[in-house]
Order: structure tokens, then sequence, then C-alpha cells
């Protein structure tokens, strides 16, 4: 889908318990990122994960549109 590897093209694990998987197109540019945090439940417990969420959405800009 819009032009996007379905498998992982990289793995990585930025942190302990952590999963990183990017999905890029034909060119290398990475379309989607997914992180897993095994044992984490739903809740941003580490330190500074509820900023990089906030930052990830935009909604650290005064106009996010």
């Amino acid at each position: 889908m819009f032009g996007l590897s379905q498998n992982p093209t990289s793995t990585d694990r930025p942190q302990s318990n952590w999963e990183r998987e990017r999905y890029a197109d034909a060119s290398g540019t990475v379309g989607v990122e997914s992180i897993t945090a095994e044992g984490s439940g739903h809740d941003l417990p580490q330190t500074g994960m509820a900023q990089l969420a906030i930052e990830f959405f935009g909604l650290h800009q005064s106009d996010p549109a």
C-alpha cells in the first residue's frame, strides 16, 4: 500500500524491550515507523515519552493545522 514494503525494511531496538520497525518505498524513503514496547501497557510511563507523543502528533504547536 502507498508503495511501501509490506515487510519491515529495517528493524532495531532503540531501548531495551522496544522494537522499532520501519517500512520504506523502493527509493528507501520511510513512510511508516512502528515501535512496540513490551510490558509497557497503554500509558506512557517512561521519562520523556509523553512529550515525544505530544510532539509527534503536533500538539505542541500553537496551530497544529
